[in-house]
């Protein structure tokens, strides 16, 4: 496996991708405040698109082809705060890279670790299509039972709108340009949209993802993102659910996979902002 040569990164954290296709009012200034935390949190998905720039910049397209990333987040970052990503060879698991992105606040923000699979064969698809919810119910346990398949999200990301991105972003790697492929933060951040889009939903927080990656996305490419609930739970009174979800190009094509844990009712009581 070729040895990582660039190891550090730092970007200025912005809200502008966080505020890219969301309604999750954690995001807004005044909303977050009266939740207990000092600003609008930057999204989870919009700090793994920062992380997911080593990766990239050392194993390039291979590892939009057969990398993988476990990540999980552990503090807020807010806007303005200097965003230092570092990496270093894991002393755990041979041919992988732990990733850890700070901010001038003590502390890490999100923890990563990200490695190469070995040359597999085509993938299966696993999750079934199921079509959009025809009105937006409140997303309740109820409605995740373990096993459920939950509405698909059609989409088509745009050459426009992901020039967009990779400039809120701050992306400094050329490969999305140059290939036209879409950023794997925005990739992430779709399975968000296929909840915000069929259900009703209470601030919600993303807590870790496990990641796959299959086969890039080409920019105007036809994507679905289909989802199954493979577990809600409860902790310390609040609400989480884990889903697997699966990216599938021009409805044939394993693009990604991953596990995805977030929390869609937060115990005020308990709550620390």
């Amino acid at each position: 496996m070729t040895k990582w040569t660039k190891t550090e990164y730092k970007v200025l954290a912005s809200m502008a991708p966080s505020h890219h296709r969301t309604n999750n009012i954690v995001h807004d200034n005044d909303e977050a405040r009266k939740l207990g935390f000092r600003a609008g949190l930057i999204t989870g998905t919009t700090i793994y698109g920062y992380a997911s720039h080593l990766p990239v910049a050392n194993w390039g397209v291979l590892w939009l082809t057969r990398g993988t990333a476990m990540l999980s987040l552990r503090g807020p970052t807010f806007e303005g705060e200097g965003v230092a990503v570092r990496a270093s060879e894991s002393k755990e698991a041979a041919d992988t890279y732990e990733v850890e992105v700070t901010s001038v606040d003590p502390g890490p923000r999100m923890l990563m670790r990200a490695s190469l699979r070995s040359r597999d064969a085509a993938p299966e698809l696993r999750i079934p299509r199921k079509a959009a919810n025809a009105t937006m119910p409140e997303l309740t346990r109820d409605l995740l039972a373990t096993g459920t398949v939950l509405p698909t999200l059609d989409d088509r990301l745009t050459e426009a709108e992901m020039l967009e991105y990779l400039e809120q972003i701050q992306e400094a790697s050329s490969i999305y340009r140059t290939h036209k492929l879409v950023h794997p933060g925005q990739l992430l951040h779709l399975a968000n949209e296929s909840l915000m889009q069929n259900f009703t939903l209470e601030p919600w927080y993303h807590v870790k993802t496990e990641l796959e990656y299959h086969s890039p996305v080409a920019w105007d490419e036809p994507i679905s993102i289909r989802a199954r609930v493979v577990e809600p739970y409860e902790r310390h009174g609040s609400e989480l659910v884990t889903i697997d979800y699966e990216w599938v190009a021009d409805e044939s094509r394993l693009a990604s996979r991953a596990r995805h844990t977030l929390m869609y009712h937060r115990n005020m009581a308990s709550a620390k902002g």
